[in-house]
């Protein structure tokens, strides 16, 4: 908490800046609008990485380097406020799928007989997949879409390397560090909830009493009628969604440690 309030006097003294680390189908959007709107008002710097992984160099220098205990007010990590969001992982994957995938063919381009079934979608993006390994090594550091472990790759600078056995142990532990080091780590799930709500109100205040989130303005609706419309493409849904689950065994047990991060917060 010492560290998040020499951060948040930094910020409200101008000099400062926030930081969303954007995971995509997380909320992202929803967060982004009200980080905009408090540095406007605070007349501070707003920046944002959506769809790469963390660079090193940027988490060691404004996440890591300095230890809580050992923050002053004057190092260089405590001029910027660093914010995140997490969804449960398998559900922010099924939102991926409609939104990236199916309306983009569907609702965008007017092409469905692109649109691959969720279970097709889901192989092709696993890693270890022929067109993953072509898509990583021309787009190293891309998690724009991601299916397997999305947070833990994004977390460590992940390159594209196969995460497995001692080396997966290894990064989960690096991505909780990294996670640790946010200042504000919202849940998505809970945004409904007024215990959640008032959190994120503490930290942003005194901006947080004129912040009010704008609907955005969605590429695509990618709505429940679709979703009926185009039942056919989940005809293996329990398969996958037990696939997935086996696939992000690291990201679940990365997002109950950020329920557990984010209840201890609260009630501190």
């Amino acid at each position: 908490s010492r560290r998040v309030r020499t951060k948040l006097s930094c910020v409200h003294n101008h000099k400062a800046a926030l930081y969303l680390y954007h995971q995509r189908k997380a909320a992202g959007t929803t967060v982004r609008e009200l980080l905009k709107q408090a540095a406007s008002k605070w007349a501070v710097p707003f920046y944002e990485t959506e769809g790469l992984t963390i660079q090193n160099q940027f988490s060691d220098t404004y996440l890591l380097q300095h230890p809580q205990e050992t923050l002053a007010a004057d190092s260089e990590s405590a001029s910027v406020f660093s914010v995140t969001s997490l969804r449960h992982p398998v559900d922010r994957i099924v939102s991926l799928y409609w939104y990236e995938h199916v309306a983009w063919f569907d609702e965008v381009l007017h092409q469905p007989h692109k649109i691959k079934p969720f279970h097709e979608w889901v192989a092709a993006w696993a890693d270890g997949s022929r067109f993953k390994q072509n898509f990583v090594q021309r787009s190293p550091g891309s998690v724009y879409v991601e299916v397997q472990n999305c947070y833990l790759k994004s977390l460590i600078g992940w390159r594209g390397s196969i995460l497995q056995g001692s080396t997966l142990t290894e990064a989960l532990a690096q991505a909780k560090r990294t996670l640790v080091s946010f200042d504000l780590v919202v849940l998505s799930e809970r945004l409904s909830e007024q215990s959640h709500r008032e959190y994120i109100s503490s930290l942003l205040s005194p901006a947080s009493a004129t912040l009010q989130a704008r609907a955005p303005s969605a590429l695509v609706s990618s709505d429940k009628k679709a979703r009926i419309r185009l039942a056919h493409l989940m005809t293996r849904e329990a398969e996958t969604l037990a696939e997935l689950h086996r696939l992000n065994a690291a990201d679940i047990e990365l997002y109950r440690y950020a329920q557990e991060l984010v209840a201890a917060r609260e009630a501190a």
